[in-house]
């Protein structure tokens, strides 16, 4: 899994491997260590049935550690992975406490996906 920040958007990028973790039914985890004791702990978490908004997203920070969990629904990871390859991934609005918004897009690498399904771009 990589990380981008930039600004008030999170991309997720993951590879197919890890796209077959999630549909699977398993977390996808991802730790990066900053300085001595400071690490970023990030979560994919897939997920039976809705989420609500609320619930989507939550970023905690304590003691150095900024810890990230995004929950996805399984059916939207399935859809998602049908209309392979594309460049459009599954995208969130998500309400900050502080009336801020994040966007958090999470997209399977295309060229991962293309070396594992073929050339065939679908619309997304």
């Amino acid at each position: 899994m990589k990380l981008q920040l930039q600004q008030q958007s999170l991309r997720l990028r993951i590879a197919e491997d890890e796209l077959a973790e999630l549909l699977a039914g398993r977390s996808l985890l991802h730790h990066q260590r900053l300085a001595a004791s400071t690490e970023i702990h990030a979560r994919i978490q897939p997920v039976d049935g809705s989420v609500s908004s609320a619930r989507r997203w939550s970023a905690q920070t304590a003691d150095g550690l900024l810890a990230l969990e995004l929950r996805v629904e399984s059916e939207a990871l399935r859809a998602y992975a049908d209309r392979l390859p594309c460049k459009q991934g599954l995208q969130w609005q998500i309400q900050l406490a502080d009336g801020g918004r994040l966007e958090i897009d999470l997209e399977v690498d295309v060229r991962d996906s293309i070396g594992k399904r073929g050339h065939r771009f679908k619309q997304s």
